[in-house]
């Protein structure tokens, strides 16, 4: 291919691509999504031209001559309401529950043990996967089936939230249950949601927990670890989240309105401008 360029999104993958591609004389740069770093991110910039980042908190990891803030790029489906799949008889709080494209067996599982508690307070939209192993989209599916009438059109299971479907998900959902990946915080503190984070405890440098970290620390977010996930730790922790949304606050206890703009402060809803920006330089 002899591309001009290489832009590389990390993992250890990215690692002997690059490499070649610096002994050719290829321009690189990188992106780190995350708010920490890892054994191949920290090789990674000795090769690379431009390393862009999502976080100010990431700089301190990186060479100042080529680190640069951009924050992660976001999809506008989120801020687009274009479907109408997602309709409730009533008035009651949405949740939305996401364990990522895969899905989450645990967190599936946690909401399965609780469910018919949850759909008194609030309608959910649940992703849960298309696992042929765990088949918690069946579960959910019977599941739904075996609701009383009263609560069962307030359970929507999906296999898959399709790109058109986001920003109906998005804009309807007061609550936000997922685990705490790079792409799925970003988004949620750009839309300005509340959210249960249970970030995946195994993951390089515990970097979900620290992803989660960030919407915590501005008062949009309580971490649930995974230690402690149960249905009814689950439950306990979106009793605690009604509560403070009734109220209108953030779990920091300041208006929701403060805690709302402070997660939008720290994203960067320009991301792809700037990451484009910083390519066409390296080629022109």
């Amino acid at each position: 291919v002899r591309p001009h360029i290489i832009v590389s999104f990390w993992g250890y993958l990215a690692l002997p691509i690059v490499i070649v591609g610096k002994l050719l004389g290829r321009r690189v740069v990188t992106h780190e999504q995350t708010v920490t770093t890892g054994l191949t991110n920290k090789i990674l910039p000795y090769f690379a031209d431009k390393v862009m980042l999502s976080w100010p908190s990431s700089l301190v990891h990186y060479p100042q001559n080529k680190a640069v803030i951009t924050g992660n790029p976001l999809r506008p489906e989120i801020f687009t309401p274009d479907s109408h799949q997602f309709q409730f008889k009533n008035n009651l709080p949405v949740v939305y529950v996401t364990g990522g494209n895969q899905g989450s067996h645990k967190v599936n599982q946690a909401i399965f043990d609780q469910l018919h508690e949850i759909l008194e307070i609030c309608n959910v939209i649940h992703q849960t996967g298309n696992s042929s192993v765990t088949k918690d989209a069946d579960q959910a599916n019977q599941l739904k089936l075996s609701l009383p009438d009263h609560l069962r059109d307030r359970y929507i299971p999906k296999t898959f939230i399709f790109e058109n479907e986001i920003g109906e998900v998005f804009a309807k959902a007061d609550l936000v249950i997922a685990r705490s990946g790079a792409n799925t915080t970003y988004e949620i503190l750009a839309t300005g949601k509340m959210a249960i984070f249970i970030p995946i405890p195994w993951v390089t440098h515990n970097e979900q927990y620290l992803n989660a970290k960030v919407a915590s620390d501005v008062g949009m977010a309580l971490i649930l670890e995974e230690a402690r996930l149960n249905g009814i730790n689950l439950k306990n922790a979106l009793d605690l989240a009604m509560r403070y949304l009734r109220q209108n606050k953030g779990f920091n206890d300041k208006p929701l309105a403060e805690a709302r703009a402070a997660a939008k402060g720290v994203v960067r809803f320009d991301a792809d401008k700037s990451i484009v920006d910083i390519i066409e330089s390296l080629l022109s």
